[in-house]
């Protein structure tokens, strides 16, 4: 009985160990397709000074990120990418650019959450549907997931 206690204590521990939790000051950026089959999201966190990688099959799932951070090296990169953000997206509300994932093109995914103000944007991956000045992010947001 106590064997069988300790073995369901533990397996609790590690499986609350595996996310990491969303409140405070965020930012989430991620590409999704909804028509395919496997591991068609790619999303990354950026949360204290770490990023962090999905454990998402789908752009569709509730946003779900690993405990372990990634390189020192891969955050530098991302946080130049949050550092690049055009004017458009910081001075915006949550809002749609284009027609994301309409015909299987996929969408792009930005997520930005400072002093308790969240917005969400859903992009267009074809960048001749969306603002020219946000199409030099939108290249370098596609690079960028890639190489992550």
């Amino acid at each position: 009985m106590k064997r069988t206690l300790l073995i369901l204590l533990a397996a609790f521990f590690v499986s609350t160990c595996t996310k990491i939790r969303l409140n405070g000051d965020h930012f989430i950026f991620g590409l999704s397709f909804s028509q395919c089959e496997a591991d068609c999201a790619r999303f990354f966190l950026i949360k204290k000074n770490s990023l962090y990688a999905d454990e998402m099959e789908n752009g569709s799932d509730k946003l779900k990120f690993k405990y372990n951070a990634l390189s020192d090296e891969k955050f530098k990169m991302a946080e130049q990418l949050r550092a690049g953000l055009p004017a458009v997206l910081k001075n915006s509300a949550s809002a749609t650019f284009g027609c994301p994932d309409c015909r299987d093109q996929g969408s792009f995914y930005i997520e930005l959450k400072e002093n308790s103000k969240m917005r969400i944007f859903k992009i267009d991956t074809d960048t001749s549907q969306v603002p020219a000045e946000m199409r030099p992010f939108l290249l370098e947001l596609k690079r960028l997931i890639s190489e992550l």
